[in-house]
This record gives C-alpha cells, structure tokens and sequence, in this order.
C-alpha cells in the first residue's frame, strides 16, 4: 500500500499518468498494480542456469497485472563468477535469457561479494581499462541486440493464448496453514519473499514447454466477468484450494457456457479465509480429488489432473516433462488452443524442452527459440519447426533466408535462435541523403526504402521494422552519439542526425542496417567550415 499511496502522489504532482516501479523481493498483491506500477528491477533472471524457467513467475506477474506494458530489467553481478559466465555457450546466452524472459534489458550491479566472488569488479581486468575475455562475449550480444532487433521486441507485444492462470495472494498464506503437503503455493512456512515456487511456478513453466503463453488473473477480474469479455477458452487453476463463493460461481458459468478448466491441488476444498469445506465449492463440476478425470459440465469440460501439475519444475530439471501432454491434449481437444509453432523432434515427437517467445507488431511475427540447458544430454537437436501459415523465414542472427514456406527444420543447439517471419521479402534498401555537404549547425536528413519481391509486396503498410544508423569519422571510428534505431511500418523510413558544432570537417561516412536480415548500404557525405554569422545575427546575439 506505502508503494501504490506514493505511485498516486507522483501522479498527482507530475499531473500525468505515468507509471511507477519497485525492486527487490516479490511479497506483492500485484493485482493492485495494474494502474500505476509496471516497471522494476527483477532478481533471478540471470546468475544460474535456466533461470528463465526457475524465476520466471515474478515477470510474468508484473506483465499479466500491467496488460503488457511493464518495462523490466534484470540485474547481473560485476563482482560474482556465476553460471551465465563460465562458459562461452552460457555467456552467449545471458542477454537472450533476459529478453526472453521478459526483461527489456539487463544491467550490471556491484552485488555483495560472495563465495564466488574474485574480490572485485570481476567483469573487468583491475584498472578497468578492459572487459575481461567472458565480458567480452557477452557484450557482443548485447551489441548485436542494441542494434535494433531488441529495440524492435521490446516495442512488440506478445503473443498470447486465451489462457488464464488464477493467481490469488491470498493462496500464499492459505498455503501455510496447510504443513507438510507435498506442493505448496511459494515460499516457505514463515516467510514469503518471492513470487516464484511452489504449483503457480510448475503451472506457468509447464505452459512454457508447452508453448502457450497465458496470462496471469485475479480473483477479482474473474468475479467482474473477466474470462467471457476478453474470450478466454481455458482458465488453469494450479493452487487455489481457497475460494469465494462468488469466484467459484463465475467458473462454474464459464465452463458451463463452454468454457475449459484445468485444476490440480483440490480447488475449492477451503473457504477464501482457509477454512476446510465439507463439501468443495466446485464439486458440481469436479466430484472428487482421488484420482484424475475430464468430467463434462454443461457445453464445457472440468479437467482435474493430480500431480500433472504439481512437481511440473523439478521433473523438468531431469528432463522429464510428464504432465504436459495430458494439459496439452486438454487443451488442444476441448478448447482448440495450440502453440502458435510447433517443434517436432526426429520421431515427430513434441519438443518440450525449449523457450519459444513469439512477438508480434502488425504483421511481423518474431519468433525466439531457447533451449534449457537442463535438456542437454537428455535430447538431441534436430528439430522440425511447423508455422500456421507460410511466411518468408529469415534466420535474424545469421542473416539467411530460409524460404517462403509453413515449416522448416534447424540443429536446436543450446546457442539462442531468432526468426523474423514476414509477409513479404526484403530483398535491397536504398539510403539517400538530401545534401551532399554540411555545416556543423545543420542536421543530415535521410530516406531509406526497403525493396520488398513484387510478389507478395502488397501486405508490408502494417509491417513493423527497424532500421539502425551509424556515423563513421573521416579516420573510420564510428561516432557513438549518432547512434539511432528507427522503428517504423511499410517500406520508407526517415531519420536526422543534427551535426556536432565541434565535428571536424572532412568525409563522413553514414551506414543504415537492416537488422532483420542483415541488409545493409550506406553514404558519404561532407562537413564543411561553417560560415560567418552576419553582422544580424551578431546584434541579435548581443
């Protein structure tokens, strides 16, 4: 509450509905957040291997309850050897993992110093004069991401299935009057310091293998009739023992109006407040907890499906992923939900062991493939990825077209993969520049034009793209401060760059990247002297 009164004064004074932000630990009703916080630091998403999975709740929480317009970062140790730099696969991986993870970026912290701690700024050599050689390998893909691609994600929404996790706050303290029980909501008996653990972690982690991104809701937006406005198909129930009458009500409508409810952990067995019910307030739709069943409720199913949930996180961390095909045929069968792609092993086996972001803005489709660390030596790589619809592939990271075509197939490393997925084929960009010759008070101006294959040309004006701009001084350096990604729609873009008063005259060089396939062209153009100022201007100055 100290931090929503605060949000609603910094509204009040700045007179502008800006949103406000929190780090540090998770113990939140975040559903209060959805007007005023969006934004944070958020700890765990790098340092140890699959912390996408293993703390991937309290992003996914900010995300849900901000309607998608969080803006999150993930903090890395400059003082702490951890998983994300001993190895170069895991160095390659650590700006990946947090973009696909839901962070718009990462920072480095001076941390605590700690067992694995080399005594100091370990990041860099001992004067600071130089990344160390593991740094080094983790800049570069934060370089190739500033470039424009991670620009362009954090600008695109993503694409969502219509399911539903019922997150209640609540749950976390009904959890604890509840010992010994095999799998409890999250934290520990005493404290709770963190979102993630516990079923609502096994749930959302278990979509993720699945690759169906839901999103998390309140009670209270599902008592306010949530589920049937927004078109919900299905609403998955990991922890929710304790329940108002008025929230079991609206589920029972849903599944009844043809609605799909998935639920382990006897939903419904307590009263909101904890108190054990002799009879389950879902009981007309689920009759028992004993054993598994899909139990057809009006023009909808209730599927309860013990332990397929439950436990979900750490059979995954053996390579086991039990329990996902029996949700993913739930949902598949009765409410027609699937992944937007689906990945197929050598045997046309379901992949589950891969992280699968897909955004979208406009007609763009980005699709990321990351791969969980803990599969390694448990599957191997080939991979077959099937698409709803042909689109002209190009693989991001190593500027090659695939093909127009509905499905393609790739060696699934541990090494991150991106997809841009477009409408039409860009085939060249043309930069042109509306001067030759500058003076240092003026600004470049230029037009570039992507050239798209004739042949499907007609579907780019809502085809979201950037381009990104570098300046090179006459003795080649690139001068940083020129530096500017250009989102943009359809085939034309523009950008200016106001010229330094103190640039040095002589040839410069102006290059424009085409990010999604790695196009690129570039100009000269000239900075002169400047010219006198008129005796005018002097007495205006004056």
């Amino acid at each position: 509450e100290l931090f929503l009164v605060y949000s609603r004064m910094i509204q009040k004074v700045v007179g502008y509905p800006v949103r406000t932000g929190l780090n540090g630990h998770d113990h939140f009703d975040f559903t209060k957040f959805t007007d005023l916080m969006s934004s944070g630091k958020l700890y765990g998403l790098t340092g140890k291997l699959d912390a996408e999975y293993f703390h991937c709740v309290g992003p996914e929480l900010r995300q849900s309850f901000s309607n998608d317009t969080a803006y999150l970062i993930s903090p890395a140790s400059l003082m702490e050897l951890n998983d994300d730099m001993r190895t170069p696969v895991n160095q390659e991986r650590l700006a990946w993992k947090a973009l696909f993870g839901g962070a718009k970026g990462f920072d480095w912290e001076a941390s605590f110093p700690s067992s694995g701690s080399l005594g100091g700024y370990s990041t860099f050599t001992p004067d600071l004069s130089e990344p160390l050689p593991f740094a080094k390998n983790i800049f570069a893909q934060v370089r190739f991401l500033q470039a424009g691609i991670g620009e362009l994600c954090n600008v695109s929404r993503p694409l969502r299935s219509p399911v539903a996790i019922l997150w209640d706050p609540v749950e976390h303290y009904v959890s604890r009057t509840i010992l010994r029980q095999k799998n409890s909501f999250s934290g520990g008996p005493f404290s709770n310091v963190d979102a993630d653990g516990g079923a609502i972690t096994d749930a959302l982690v278990l979509m993720k293998n699945l690759r169906i991104r839901p999103k998390f809701v309140s009670p209270q937006q599902v008592a306010d009739g949530l589920l049937a406005r927004d078109g919900y198909r299905a609403v998955i129930l990991p922890y929710n023992k304790g329940m108002s009458d008025e929230v079991a009500a609206v589920l029972k409508d849903f599944v009844k109006s043809g609605g799909v409810l998935i639920a382990d952990n006897e939903p419904g067995s307590r009263s909101r407040f904890g108190r054990s019910l002799d009879k389950g307030l879902l009981a007309d739709m689920i009759p028992g907890f004993d054993k598994e069943g899909i139990h057809p409720f009006g023009k909808g199913v209730a599927a309860y499906l013990p332990d397929a949930i439950n436990g979900y996180l750490g059979r995954m961390a053996k390579g086991d992923y039990s329990g996902s095909d029996a949700v993913g045929h739930v949902l598949k069968k009765y409410a027609g939900v699937r992944p937007f792609a689906e990945l197929l092993d050598e045997q046309g086996r379901p992949r589950r062991d891969t992280l699968m972001p897909v955004w979208q803005n406009g007609s763009l489709r980005l699709l990321g493939l990351l791969r969980a660390s803990t599969s390694d030596g448990h599957q191997t790589g080939p991979t077959t990825v099937k698409l709803p619809q042909a689109y002209h592939i190009w693989d991001v990271r190593e500027a090659k077209y695939i093909g127009y075509q509905d499905s393609f197939t790739l060696d699934l490393t541990l090494s991150p993969k991106l997809y841009a997925l477009l409408p039409a084929n860009p085939q060249k960009i043309d930069l042109a520049l509306d001067a030759v010759e500058y003076e240092p008070e003026g600004s470049v101006r230029g037009s570039v034009t992507v050239q798209f294959d004739p042949q499907h040309a007609s579907h780019i004006d809502d085809l979201a793209q950037v381009i990104h701009v570098a300046v090179f001084a006459p003795d080649g350096r690139e001068l940083e401060y020129y530096r500017q990604n250009v989102i943009f729609d359809g085939a034309q873009a523009a950008f200016s760059l106001p010229i330094s008063y103190s640039e040095k005259t002589g040839t410069y060089r102006a290059k424009v990247s085409y990010p999604l396939t790695g196009l690129a062209t570039e100009k000269t153009f000239k900075i002169g002297q400047a010219k006198m100022v008129s005796e005018t201007k002097q007495e205006n100055k004056k």
